[in-house]
């Protein structure tokens, strides 16, 4: 009888499916993290697992490798600051699992206290982007080094990760884990690899690969290439050894005949002053396929008109009209407790300029309540870079696309 973790996921249709991973599937996983990381010592650490268990970024790498490693494992019900400095004075941590909000908190929550963070020998981002300057800061902090990595529930979950090296690419998803194979292929023909530095699907293959959905056979069909690759539903490109993000295959949008990644738009609208935060997602435009609208939050007094977005067109690499439409908030706290909603509110009442809760259509609570229960789980979503498919701005552009399509 083979024995079976079955981890809830969303997999790359967004229909919850229950991932199949063995023993073997998440062993192959736990020896591949260790290799990754091999100046751990057996019997000598200490993990904070914080994330939830039922997620596989916590499951694998927080709870199955510190087992695996003999390390004390210190396990907390939820993320909160204070009981993980709590924690800190009387359990030293010295290898730190979480996603980017958490590490940030923890830098805010460790100023102006005696809690000494320098036992934090390595530390592991995944689930969302992690900026370079939060990087830097939680490196300067910690004195250790902070490692990122990419992957999905269905390969148990690391399928890339950045090296233990000073030549490590910061924003990159990484390079492929040991006894791990990649490829780029075009995402309408994946037998056809792209060419070097265009953008393709990522597809992989390893130990750490399941072998399908819990009696869902038409949907594990869907995920595999015939000759048994993963398809990840994800655009990727190579540049300088490293991979890289382009976006997710069916979050692109189609403008006149060019492919829009909304990554690359709001890394652009987001260098613009006064922006605190964006999400970017294409609305349908006729003959002209789709145009894009950029939701924005404001830093606290900011100003952004409408053309200011223009500015940074020349940004993005790809051809692109600038956001024909915004939705300015100048509340900070959208951002965390309603900003979901009001990218939804985007298409209808563009140049919106913040309701009561900082969001345009004025109903931010029900997404606070489901954000105080993301905040409880650690983590919000299952899966991506340990990136979560369903975190950060693509959780965003999802909610906005609905509210296009009943508006529109």
């Amino acid at each position: 009888m083979t024995w079976l973790s079955l981890i809830h996921t969303g997999g790359t249709t967004g229909v919850p499916k229950a991932a199949a991973l063995t023993h073997a599937n998440l062993m192959a996983n736990v020896e591949e993290s260790i290799a990754w990381v091999p100046v751990l010592h057996e019997g000598a650490e200490v993990f904070y697992c914080i994330l939830p268990l039922f997620h596989a970024f916590g499951f694998t790498i927080g709870f199955l490798a510190g087992l695996r490693l003999g390390a004390t494992i210190a396990m907390f019900p939820k993320f909160d600051t204070a009981l993980v400095l709590a924690a800190q004075r009387r359990l030293p941590c010295t290898f730190f699992l979480g996603v980017p909000p958490m590490y940030e908190r923890l830098l805010k929550a460790a100023e102006g206290t005696n809690v000494d963070l320098s036992s934090i020998h390595f530390s592991l981002s995944g689930a969302m982007p992690l900026s370079a300057s939060l990087a830097d800061q939680w490196e300067h902090a910690t004195g250790g080094l902070m490692i990122e990595g990419y992957g999905m529930t269905e390969a148990s979950p690391i399928i890339l990760g950045s090296p233990l090296a000073s030549s490590r690419a910061r924003g990159a998803l990484g390079i492929p884990f040991p006894s791990t194979q990649v490829r780029i292929v075009d995402p309408e023909n994946p037998s056809r690899e792209v060419a070097d530095g265009e953008v393709g699907e990522l597809i992989a293959r390893g130990p750490q690969v399941f072998s399908g959905y819990w009696n869902q056979d038409e949907e594990t069909a869907e995920v595999f290439t015939a000759d048994g690759w993963l398809r990840t539903g994800d655009l990727v490109q190579v540049r300088d050894g490293f991979i890289y993000m382009a976006d997710r295959r069916k979050e692109m949008i189609n403008s006149s005949g060019f492919n829009v990644y909304p990554s690359q738009v709001e890394e652009a609208v987001r260098s613009m002053p006064g922006i605190l935060d964006v999400a970017a997602v294409g609305v349908p435009a006729g003959e002209s396929g789709e145009d894009v609208v950029a939701a924005v939050v404001l830093e606290a007094g900011a100003s952004v008109t409408l053309g200011d977005p223009a500015q940074v067109g020349g940004k993005i690499t790809r051809p692109l009209r600038a956001p024909s439409s915004d939705c300015r908030h100048d509340r900070a706290s959208s951002l965390a407790a309603g900003q979901g909603h009001a990218q939804e509110g985007a298409r209808a009442n563009p140049g919106c300029s913040g309701g009561r809760h900082g969001c345009c259509c004025g109903r931010a609570r029900r997404r606070r309540r489901r954000t105080r229960s993301d905040e409880r789980e650690g983590c919000r979503g299952t899966r991506r870079r340990f990136r979560g498919r369903r975190g950060g701005a693509r959780g965003r552009r999802r909610s906005a696309r609905r509210n296009v399509r009943g508006h529109g």
